[in-house]
């Protein structure tokens, strides 16, 4: 699956409705060199969005998986994540938009805030090891039911 087989009239109404406003892509920067998946980043000129394209039966899945992840690291760890705007089938599998993420030139204090960051989620502890849902590693299933100790999970 490529990312212009994502039915672009499906995201604008999907973002047009998360916005409150009409919302059209004019344009669409190809983003598939530089992710896991097929993506792009499309913009209006003022709102942007990452649309990455899964392909195969459990798509839909791993991208609910994948959003569901993204919020609890944002919930209980306290780190921005983006936004998820939605999840839609295409023919053959299913796209995952998300709010994009400014891209910026880093330098060192921008390295030391994703440390502080990475060190934040990896502080987290709760009662257990594992989550309550199971999620995936790319296309592998991940089992994470939870355990009382760190070698059992």
């Amino acid at each position: 699956m490529s990312i212009s087989e994502v039915d672009l009239r499906i995201v604008e109404a999907r973002v047009s409705a998360y916005l409150g406003r009409g919302w059209q892509a004019d344009t669409i920067d190809n983003k598939t060199d530089a992710a896991s998946h097929p993506a792009a980043v499309l913009s209006d000129g003022e709102f942007a969005v990452f649309v990455k394209a899964g392909e195969g039966p459990l798509a839909m899945d791993r991208f609910r998986q994948e959003a569901h992840g993204l919020h609890l690291l944002s919930e209980q760890a306290g780190v921005l994540t983006p936004e998820t705007l939605g999840i839609v089938e295409t023919e053959g599998g299913a796209a995952l938009i998300l709010e994009a993420v400014r891209e910026i030139a880093r330098d060192d204090p921008h390295y030391r805030q994703m440390g502080r960051a990475l060190a934040q989620v990896h502080s987290t502890k709760g009662l257990r090891f594992g989550l309550d849902s199971y999620c995936y590693w790319g296309d592998l299933y991940q089992d994470n039911t939870p355990a009382t100790d760190w070698p059992t999970f």
